[in-house]
């Protein structure tokens, strides 16, 4: 799934009413679409007899009698109406399959989580529309259903999803998005599907627009201000939201910024404060300073004995990938040194780092040290960091699916997590099938020596 942080601009009324007439004319031409196709498919036929006969009985070539152009007008009439409803039928069954799969969907409710996780892994892929997959009303109802249970892992994957359940139904997925971000785990992870939703709001899917461009002003000042209980990462992540929202409404930004650092300077202590303040510095050198800025400015971040200013830096390095690759990739090995905190690391395997990385792993240039960089998160400790770089890495299934191939074999007998074992199993079997020919040497793999 190509899904990017997206780089505003500032968006004019014909901005707004392009992505507008976008949307509804996606949810038309899905309601509309078979019966459409036959039209198009009807009328074109009877346009080009009727052109073909007036031209050829005004050029004399042909001069029918009544009785030649009834039967001509029936065999074409009948042809066409033949082919309109072959047509139809064929649309039809495409949306046959959609609503067979809404109803399978429904049976999730009761139960079905593998489904739901292998679909969840279809929309974050990108495979959902290869394989023509339109989920709708009762998909997002399951999805309702799944953001207010206890399954803190399929409401990541819920999150992870987010970009793409904007491109079908926004309004359905601003929902969701609220659910998340009130989300608590009182286990494990805390407040961290709270940054999730926060983060989401930039994220686009293609060219569609993201969760931030079509949200409302009030709808956007209760996602974007800290809430009881968030932690420092929300509140960073919130700080970089601010970034891009500047570029759509610049003083509704500017309170909303201050309100951030207001809120923040009481809520925690000032190692964590400091952090919220210069991912918001951080953001204002994006909009003026130059790649040299941002390189030196992250590398000096890195070297912070405050972890937390660590972290502000590895969630920004992707930035560097246009201008400076080689020294981005250099400064994600260090983020991702086992000596270095989780969450320190953990930004390398989020979706905007992992872009990058899969991109340049498919470049001569910096293969060898992204591939090196890829394995370090495959093989990592911690296992959110695994599982999301397994599923992100899925997008490497088109273009080098060798690698893929490679990195499912590494883990799908050998990683602790039973997850992620299944995850890799399920995955390496579907591009085996699809790639027979690729041949993996599980005894030289590369990632058996990363420990």
């Amino acid at each position: 799934m190509h899904v990017q942080s997206l780089q505003f601009r500032k968006l004019s009324r014909v901005d707004r009413v392009r992505i507008a007439a976008r949307r509804q004319f996606i949810s038309v031409a899905d309601r509309w679409g078979p019966l459409a196709e036959a039209a198009v498919v009807l009328c074109g036929s009877l346009l080009v007899f009727a052109g073909i006969l007036v031209s050829s009985w005004f050029t004399g070539h042909f001069a029918p009698t009544l009785t030649e152009f009834v039967t001509l007008t029936t065999v074409t009439v009948v042809g066409a109406a033949i082919t309109a409803f072959t047509t139809y039928s064929i649309s039809r069954a495409k949306r046959s399959q959609h609503i067979l799969i809404e109803l399978t969907l429904s049976y999730i409710v009761k139960g079905g989580k593998e489904l739901l996780d292998d679909i969840l892994g279809k929309m974050i892929s990108g495979r959902w529309r290869r394989e023509e997959l339109r989920p709708g009303t009762a998909f997002f109802d399951v999805l309702d259903h799944t953001c207010a249970s206890s399954e803190w892992e399929q409401k990541r994957r819920v999150a992870e999803a987010v970009p793409v359940l904007s491109s079908i139904d926004l309004l359905r997925t601003l929902r969701l998005v609220d659910k998340l971000r009130d989300d608590w785990d009182p286990v494990r992870w805390r407040s961290d599907l709270r940054r999730r939703a926060v983060e989401s709001l930039v994220l686009q899917y293609d060219s569609g627009p993201a969760l931030l461009v079509n949200a409302g002003q009030e709808h956007l000042t209760r996602l974007l201000c800290i809430h009881e209980g968030d932690e420092i990462y929300t509140a960073i992540a919130i700080a970089e939201v601010l970034g891009d929202l500047e570029a759509i409404n610049a003083q509704f930004a500017a309170n909303l910024r201050r309100d951030l650092l207001a809120r923040s300077q009481v809520s925690f202590p000032a190692d964590q404060h400091d952090a919220v303040y210069i991912a918001v510095q951080f953001t204002a050198l994006l909009r003026d300073g130059s790649a040299r800025d941002h390189a030196d400015f992250l590398s000096v971040l890195l070297k912070s004995a405050n972890q937390f200013l660590r972290i502000v830096a590895a969630r920004n390095l992707w930035h560097l990938v246009d201008r400076l690759p080689d020294e981005m990739l250099d400064m994600m090995l260090a983020c991702i040194d086992p000596i270095q905190p989780a969450n320190v690391r953990r930004p390398i395997s989020k979706e905007a780092s992992m872009n990058c990385i899969l991109r340049l792993v498919c470049t001569p240039n910096h293969h060898a040290k992204a591939f090196l960089l890829l394995n370090a998160l495959a093989s990592d400790s911690d296992e959110i960091i695994r599982v999301t770089a397994l599923e992100k890495a899925e997008q490497l299934r088109d273009e080098r699916p060798d690698l893929l191939l490679e990195l499912c074999a590494a883990v799908k007998d050998t990683d602790g997590s039973e997850l992620v074992r299944t995850r890799a199993a399920r995955l390496y079997n579907e591009v085996k099938e699809e790639v027979p020919s690729t041949e993996v040497d599980e005894e030289t793999l590369v990632f058996k020596d990363i420990e």
